[in-house]
């Protein structure tokens, strides 16, 4: 049996005594003056008002939790063979045992961490288990955060973590973030002071954005597939199965448009016409829609149809001295011509194809003639294939624009054909009347290259 009972602190401090490890080793001798002893092995010797007032003058460091310090008898150890081995084993994390050197009996068992005195630490550090349960995190989790260092901590002689005031304010940021979902790379910037809790807020809820529309993407491909009857079911899964999502159709296009135009461009011209070409992927497109932008990126693979229009492109570099001028004036072209495509009016003659001419004309320093139109004609040909015309149409069907650029265009060279047909009886080399109708391009407006 066991007998527990409280010593005062000077009886505690007072009597020499020998530190023992966990196992039984001896480590150090602590000399003090001696101090006489209460009787052992009589449990309540002194009055329990004269014990508390004695347990509460104890130094805290010979104090336990409740100030007081519980002592076995090593007679009650002998008697069992396991009350001997709690008598050698070390509990709570650490926790040590002194015996008189003087041959007593007593077994001193201390329970505050402030009794051995073996790492001075600050009374602002905190254990891991404090911090766990000041910000709620597991100790496991905050183990992985500081191997990750995202959470600093220094170590005691015992090898234990410890943490100041400031890791309980930098876990309560890293739990919040945490909780939207933020990753531990974007919370480290945040914690470095590299990046701001905006900016990495901001960039995350971008990439949800694309992750959203991909999905949306995915959902309208499979509704369309869905939908299609047996018959075309089989094609439609051929041709939405080649596209993965609308940034890479969108992609596919512009990089049609890249290879085509051989002429040299310069990179605000050719950002200027892909707005117009390319249509953006709708955030949450409909079935209709996904269907038309898988057949654009169809026909953008057509090797026929690159290679035409890339000739068409070698043949001008010769003669053309400046291809954005030639842009900026069939653009301006095309925007008078779009009330007209709104409208519906069929192509004709008129001031609006006067200056579509006149914009090829000047880059190639040569007039409106007869034969210049029919050269003309020969050469923007290429735009004319019904493959383009097709292109066009589901450029209008995903963009929601009734009058797209190519449909414009596609009705000045619709114009300029039948012009051509009503100059069999003009004199040859002749100039064309229609085209004095415009006054020429003033100085002032007369684009310039950028290059």
């Amino acid at each position: 049996m066991i007998r527990v009972y409280t010593l005062t602190p000077t009886q505690v401090e007072g009597g020499p005594f020998i530190r023992f490890s966990r196992f039984g080793r001896r480590l150090r001798g602590v000399h003090a003056p001696a101090a006489p002893r209460r009787p052992q092995g009589v449990l309540g010797a002194a009055p329990a008002a004269k014990r508390r007032r004695d347990a509460a003058a104890a130094p805290p460091a010979a104090r336990g939790p409740t100030g007081s310090v519980r002592v076995r008898t090593a007679a009650g150890c002998r008697e069992s063979a396991r009350s001997r081995r709690e008598c050698g084993r070390e509990r709570g994390g650490g926790s040590g045992r002194a015996f008189p050197a003087n041959g007593g009996t007593d077994v001193i068992e201390r329970s505050s961490p402030r009794w051995e005195g073996q790492v001075p630490l600050r009374d602002d550090t905190f254990g891991i288990g404090d911090l766990a349960r000041l910000t709620g995190v597991p100790v496991r989790t905050i183990r992985f955060y500081c191997d990750e260092g995202i959470i600093e901590s220094v170590r005691s002689t015992g090898n234990h973590r410890r943490f100041d005031s400031t890791a309980v304010e930098r876990l309560g940021l890293v739990r919040r973030l945490r909780g939207l979902g933020l990753g531990l790379s974007a919370i480290a910037l945040v914690l470095a002071g590299e990046r701001t809790v905006g900016e990495i807020v901001a960039a995350e809820r971008a990439a949800l954005d694309l992750r959203l529309a991909d999905l949306s993407w995915r959902r309208a491909a499979l509704r369309a597939v869905e939908e299609a009857g047996p018959a075309e079911r089989a094609d439609r899964l051929e041709l939405l199965a080649a596209v993965e999502d609308g940034v890479t159709a969108r992609d596919a296009l512009v990089d049609f448009w890249r290879r085509t135009m051989v002429a040299p461009v310069s990179p605000e011209m050719f950002r200027s016409f892909v707005t117009m070409a390319v249509p953006e992927p709708p955030p949450d497109p409909t079935p209709p829609q996904v269907v038309a932008y898988a057949e654009l990126v169809g026909l953008v693979t057509d090797r026929s149809l690159t290679r035409g229009l890339r000739a068409r492109s070698h043949a001008n570099t010769v003669v053309i001295g400046d291809e954005d001028e030639l842009m900026w004036g069939v653009g301006e072209a095309c925007a008078l011509v779009e009330p007209l495509v709104l409208a519906g009016e069929a192509p004709r003659e008129g001031p609006e194809l006067d200056r579509f001419v006149a914009a090829h004309a000047t880059v190639r320093r040569s007039g409106d003639t007869p034969a210049f139109r029919r050269e003309l004609l020969a050469n923007v040909e290429p735009d004319r294939d019904p493959r383009m015309r097709r292109y066009w149409r589901l450029v209008g069907e995903v963009s929601g624009e009734p009058a797209t650029l190519g449909a414009t265009h596609l009705w000045l060279t619709d114009s300029l054909e039948r012009s051509l047909e009503h100059l069999v009886s003009a004199p040859p080399g002749g100039p064309i009347g229609g085209s004095r109708a415009l006054p020429p391009w003033p100085a002032a407006a007369r684009p310039t290259s950028g290059r």
